[in-house]
């Protein structure tokens, strides 16, 4: 058990997670899910929400990632505000996971040679044109 003092951001969390009313029905069901066994026939392996803007979908996922915690597990979240592309998508989710605790070291150490390599290639005046 988690022996850390209590701070206020947990408690507003709390709060927060208490008033949640909307779509309870995906909050009970992603949380059924993750009781089940891996190999057990009805376990779900993804979950897609949709719906109008302004429904609470972020806020439903905020929630699922909560409880995904709360179960040991670790999550991560990425949306296409801040992901303009693949690359960046998976470094915000590997920065996620490793704030959860999970080590995503070889990722971003291959993120990091890729990057470096293609600052190399941008900067070769020698390099064919029209390479991205």
């Amino acid at each position: 058990m988690d022996k850390r003092p209590v701070t206020l951001q947990d408690l507003i969390r709390r709060s927060q997670a208490g008033g949640f009313v909307g779509r309870r029905e995906q909050l009970d069901l992603f949380e059924r899910n993750l009781d089940r066994s891996v190999d057990h026939p009805h376990r779900r392996f993804l979950f897609s929400f949709h719906g109008d803007a302004g429904v609470g979908k972020t806020f439903l996922i905020r929630q699922l990632a909560r409880v995904a915690g709360e179960h040991g597990y670790a999550a991560a979240y990425v949306d296409e505000t801040t992901a303009v592309d693949v690359l960046t998508a998976m470094e915000e989710l590997a920065t996620g996971l490793e704030s959860a605790g999970v080590r995503c070291r070889e990722w971003t150490d291959r993120l990091a040679a890729y990057r470096r390599r293609r600052h190399e290639l941008d900067g070769d005046a020698g390099a064919p044109e029209g390479m991205p």
